[in-house]
């Protein structure tokens, strides 16, 4: 009898921990591990550009705290200074070091370098650059951004719509020496303008460093255009622009633009400008009652002392597509791949994001909302939406 109590009291300790062993091995198979899917940002946080990678930094960190929903997306931010070897640099530990699964690029000179090494590793990379041909060259890039084919085709119809306005039908043109706006000026603004029955004349160039203008507007004065485009970042523009007024050029020529004039430094008189056309991105002229995140635009005044700019609004648009394609994957447990994300781009084909409407095209490039305007009297006035 004692022995049967003995083996019926062993049975039934072999029995629980069997239980607890089966139990806990239950528990291991139902805990499933989350991913975390890291994102690599390389902006130009120090040196000549930081003024796009501040608002870009800043739109990056307030997007994390206020808009992130998903806990297991991370970013890790480099600084490229806007120089490409340092942006390369940065790059290769981004993909090396910390294993991201997506790239942000800021500027078209970075944006061009990093291509071709995270298109090796077929990694998808957001450029925010103004160049849409780079999409078409790099099959792993991808742009939510203002692009200089659209404000070239803007600038072009409004010019020859209104073709009688102009006696003489000269055109000058003067652009910052970087890829995306030479190729507006040469290839895209003045062809088409040629075709069309005006004469072309100087087209001067500046670098970043230039700070005496006399010569380009010496060149331009003797011409005498009544059409001058000017396609170049707004930081640069007070001493070109004093230049021009100094030549009283300003005076006898219509100026035509991008949204550089939109950028150009706050303590600059805007009565340099009166009268100036250019193409800006939609929402910077829409309607208060238009504002996408109202929190958004209240803490940018705040910080920067501005409304929204450009680059900040479609670093906030960049981020809303990255953050949809990403949460997308997870939910159907995919891979964060390029393959996946060309599937995903012709599954959704445009949103509404901080800056309007945009349109995501099969090459990956997209197209925005984007408005011409004019300076009057210290004010933006609006010619036309597109």
């Amino acid at each position: 009898m004692k022995k049967r109590k003995i083996t019926l009291f062993i049975t039934l300790i072999m029995f629980i921990s069997l239980s607890v062993i089966f139990i806990s091995g239950c528990e291991k198979e139902e805990k499933v591990e989350t991913k975390v899917i890291k994102i690599g940002a390389i902006l130009p946080l120090t040196g000549n550009l930081s003024w796009l990678g501040e608002p870009e930094n800043f739109t990056l960190n307030y997007f994390i705290k206020n808009r992130m929903k998903n806990p297991n997306i991370n970013f890790v931010i480099e600084d490229s200074r806007g120089e490409p070897k340092t942006g390369v640099n940065a790059a290769n530990k981004l993909i090396s070091v910390d294993k991201v699964n997506i790239l942000i690029t800021s500027t078209t000179i970075v944006s061009r370098s990093v291509s071709p090494i995270s298109g090796l590793q077929k990694m998808p990379t957001f450029a925010l650059c103004m160049d849409p041909t780079i999409t078409e060259e790099y099959d792993n890039v991808f742009r939510v951004f203002d692009n200089v084919r659209q404000e070239s085709n803007i600038l072009n119809n409004y010019i020859i719509e209104n073709k009688d306005k102009f006696k003489t039908k000269k055109v000058a043109a003067i652009y910052t020496k970087v890829p995306e706006l030479e190729k507006a000026t040469t290839n895209l603004i003045l062809p088409k303008l040629k075709e069309n029955g005006f004469e072309i004349g100087p087209i001067e160039s500046y670098t970043f460093a230039t700070k005496d203008f006399d010569n380009i507007s010496t060149k331009i004065q003797s011409y005498s255009p009544d059409i001058i485009v000017i396609m170049g970042f707004g930081n640069t523009y007070p001493n070109l622009i004093k230049s021009l007024h100094n030549y009283e050029i300003l005076k006898k020529a219509q100026i035509f633009g991008g949204l550089g004039f939109l950028e150009v430094p706050l303590d600059f008189s805007r009565e340099y400008l009166e009268g100036i056309i250019f193409v800006v991105p939609k929402f910077v002229v829409s309607d208060g009652d238009d504002i996408k995140d109202k929190l958004f635009t209240d803490k940018f005044k705040e910080k920067f002392n501005r409304e929204v700019t450009f680059d900040a609004g479609y670093m906030y648009d960049t981020l809303i597509l990255i953050t949809m394609f990403v949460n997308d994957m997870m939910k159907e447990n995919k891979d964060i791949s390029l393959i996946n994300l060309k599937e995903f781009y012709s599954k959704i084909k445009k949103f509404n994001g901080f800056t309007g409407q945009i349109k995501l095209l099969k090459n990956g490039d997209a197209d925005v909302e984007l408005a011409l305007v004019k300076y009057k009297e210290n004010e933006i006035e609006v010619i036309g939406k597109y």
